[in-house]
């Protein structure tokens, strides 16, 4: 667990002060995503703290209702919303625990396929 500011101050560390490029990743197929990726499936239901909790292959077209797994090309369906909370990490926001996907591992390997 920790704390909304100690999980800001880890994400500004690693990826800059701009909430919309932090990076995580699911932990099922090893997606890479950020917010800003979720923009576009707006329509879909999707927002951008999505990318915190939802794997973005939730809202593609091409996995939507799947669960494909093993590689960031395959994306699935999975969300820390749901029955198993596999990985990632607690933070306490306000008083109440919200589940994230862990960060990235680095910047650079969020240039991999989203």
């Amino acid at each position: 667990m920790m704390s909304y500011q100690d999980w800001q101050d880890e994400a500004r560390r690693r990826f800059g002060d701009n909430p919309a490029f932090w990076y995580f990743q699911c932990p099922i197929c090893k997606g890479i995503q950020c917010p800003e990726d979720f923009r576009q499936y707006k329509d879909r239901g999707a927002t951008p703290d999505s990318a915190r909790y939802n794997c973005l292959g939730r809202y593609q077209q091409e996995t939507a209702g799947k669960n494909l797994s093993g590689t960031p090309e395959s994306r699935c369906d999975y969300t820390l919303g749901g029955l198993f909370r596999l990985t990632g990490v607690i933070v306490i926001h306000n008083g109440e625990e919200r589940h994230c996907f862990d960060f990235a591992p680095d910047v650079e390997e969020a240039e991999a396929p989203r």
